[in-house]
């Protein structure tokens, strides 16, 4: 009701951030704004979990929203998400949240002017990201936040080969944090290899009594760094 006043008043609206119990009537929602054709950046927050998310293209209307940042504790697919935003074909800045139940399968939809996109990750394994990477065309930082597993991302890593898979792709920014036992990996080899490519990994020794087992010890580690393209010589 407060959107369609807005769109009825013609108020000039270039910014537009909401806070909504859940995103099951995301579409809805995302409808009701597409009228306002001045709006460039908008910001959509929940922190309610709803079991589905009412999917649906919107419809193909020339909108200048640029900016969109989605974060939610509901399960949302990247399918649905790529599904509903067909029609915002400008936008440049992406924010979301992601969560590894979600992945299993993949559309390949594009994003042709998407030049930045920021994930917050729960679980997401690495090759579902560069599959990702790959249909942003225009791409040119990702920034990766949150909770993985090792496989992928410290151990046998590609980080390389997102810029394979993305030419235009240019800054890899890394925040990530993982769980693993003191056994799982050779440390020492696992962080020169990643060191070679800009990245650190260590080990947050909060609480290490409250993890000992007996036999090893549960760890929280820190991945971070920023990996750059390297250069191509002739």
């Amino acid at each position: 009701c407060f959107l369609r006043k807005i769109s009825n008043a013609n108020i000039k609206l270039e910014q537009l951030v909401l806070t909504v119990p859940g995103i099951g009537s995301l579409y809805d929602l995302l409808a009701s704004i597409l009228p306002l054709f001045s709006l460039r950046r908008l910001a959509i927050y929940a922190n309610e979990s709803e079991e589905k998310v009412k999917a649906g293209a919107l419809p193909l209307t020339q909108t200048k929203i640029e900016q969109f940042i989605l974060h939610s504790c509901s399960s949302i697919s990247w399918n649905e998400l790529s599904y509903i935003l067909s029609g915002l074909s400008n936008i440049r800045f992406l924010d979301v949240t992601l969560f590894h139940y979600n992945m299993n399968s993949f559309c390949w939809f594009t994003f042709p002017k998407l030049r930045y996109i920021c994930l917050v990750l729960v679980e997401v394994s690495f090759e579902w990201i560069i599959q990702l990477v790959k249909t942003m065309p225009s791409l040119v930082k990702l920034k990766l936040k949150g909770l993985v597993d090792g496989e992928g991302f410290i151990i046998n890593h590609k980080w390389l080969n997102l810029f394979e898979s993305c030419s235009s792709l240019a800054i890899v920014q890394v925040n990530l944090s993982l769980e693993r036992d003191t056994n799982y990996f050779c440390i020492n080899m696992i962080q020169a290899a990643l060191r070679e490519i800009n990245l650190n990994l260590r080990c947050i020794e909060d609480d290490c009594d409250y993890y000992f087992t007996g036999e090893s010890q549960q760890r929280w580690w820190n991945l971070s760094g920023m990996v750059m393209k390297q250069p191509v010589h002739s």
